[in-house]
């Protein structure tokens, strides 16, 4: 490819890579990235492992190309013939920067990147990796050397991986943002508690995210238990799916799901839990929540706390990860030890006895997610870095 030089009015061709289009953190933020990026200044344009997901259709109405590269597994031939096609696509297309997205999309797409003479590769890792195996650990840390640059969106996930002894001058953090318009004021929840039979007056406490043991929905529900006696009335809902990937298309799998139900009944909160599977309404059920809840076992940086936080939501979240990242214990929230179902039901307690403290934890939520954790602050931050990287290897200007 030959030496990139920028010539005004002609916007740098920027190539996402990512595994599919299914609801998840990573996925919503690209979303997001892409619709607030300046589009005079980046050609967008993204490729994926699995043409589907249920928010592929907002993927399409960004009006951008979007190329499939089928593939089941890394190792196998054909996925290095997938990776020999998208070299040449790249190279064929011009693409100037190419930016993959988590494990399998940065294993695919960095080597063949660089095999097709990308100007600038950035691998994105946004969490910590609990489901990689060591060999896997190692794969992406060799790909990881490739790449120019690697942006996570955590502290705590950049000295996850300076544990592993990844090159700290590669590594930049640009901490998600989201859109604030969606958090408005005047979002009612009421149409949500009319939908699922929840009194106006009642408790309502809710858990957002993807059906993964590792965000603690067993300690959620344990603690619902140990507050039944004292909030009989209280409604703790669940909110998420979980998707497998087989014969190349994601399904629903409720095996967790009917597990998570099994141990309600068990415990005596079945008519008290409400599972409502995958919404695309969080800006509603959030306003109807008087308590945002996520025990996670891990974590990168929360979309479901960003979220929260817009909303005004108080949050209790476990002490991990990027979440004290975002949640300063007393100011805009409470953090509880992992994996403790009494602390849980202790900070659930703290809040919903006392309105004061909701008021001032809600509201302190709020301001520090409007001034910090913008989608168009996190845009700007991240065409900055693109600029940074172009400029290192050709004369770019300061300002585009």
């Amino acid at each position: 490819m030959p030496p990139i030089e920028h010539r005004k009015g002609i916007p740098v061709k920027l190539l996402k890579v990512m595994t599919n289009y299914f609801q998840g953190g990573t996925e919503g933020q690209v979303l997001n990235l892409i619709k607030h990026i300046d589009r005079s200044l980046f050609d967008v344009s993204s490729a994926c492992l699995s043409r589907s997901g249920d928010i592929l259709d907002e993927f399409e109405h960004l009006n951008i190309p979007i190329y499939e590269y089928p593939i089941n597994k890394l190792y196998q031939p054909s996925t290095l013939l997938e990776q020999i096609k998208f070299a040449a696509n790249i190279r064929r297309d011009g693409i100037q920067i190419v930016q993959s997205y988590n494990f399998y999309a940065n294993c695919f797409a960095i080597p063949a990147a660089r095999l097709a003479g990308v100007p600038v590769t950035i691998a994105s890792i946004r969490d910590r990796g609990v489901y990689l195996t060591p060999a896997k650990r190692r794969l992406q840390k060799y790909v990881c050397g490739l790449a120019d640059r690697i942006l996570v969106n955590a502290d705590s996930i950049r000295d996850w991986l300076l544990e592993q002894g990844y090159d700290e001058t590669k590594i930049t953090v640009i901490k998600n943002g989201i859109d604030l318009s969606l958090y408005e004021d005047n979002i009612s929840g009421e149409s949500i508690r009319q939908e699922f039979d929840i009194p106006s007056s009642a408790p309502l406490i809710v858990l957002l995210a993807r059906l993964n043991p590792k965000k603690g929905f067993e300690e959620f529900i344990q603690a619902a238990a140990l507050l039944k006696e004292k909030y009989p009335q209280a409604r703790y809902m669940i909110v998420g799916a979980m998707r497998t990937y087989a014969a190349g298309s994601y399904t629903e799998d409720t095996s967790y799901l009917n597990s998570l139900k099994k141990m309600t009944k068990k415990l005596g909160v079945s008519e008290s839990v409400i599972f409502t599977g995958h919404r695309k309404d969080t800006p509603k059920i959030l306003s109807a929540a008087n308590i945002s809840a996520l025990p996670s076992h891990s974590e990168g940086l929360s979309n479901t706390l960003l979220e929260s936080m817009a909303s005004g939501t108080p949050c209790v979240t476990t002490d991990v990860g990027g979440n004290p990242e975002l949640i300063q214990h007393g100011v805009n929230g409470l953090l509880v030890p992992v994996q403790n179902p009494s602390a849980l039901a202790d900070a659930l307690d703290q809040i919903l006895k006392c309105e004061a403290l909701s008021l001032r934890l809600g509201t302190s939520a709020k301001e520090i997610a409007q001034r910090q954790y913008s989608v168009s602050k996190m845009a700007r931050d991240t065409q900055e870095i693109y600029f940074n990287e172009l400029r290192r290897i050709a004369p770019f200007p300061a300002r585009v």
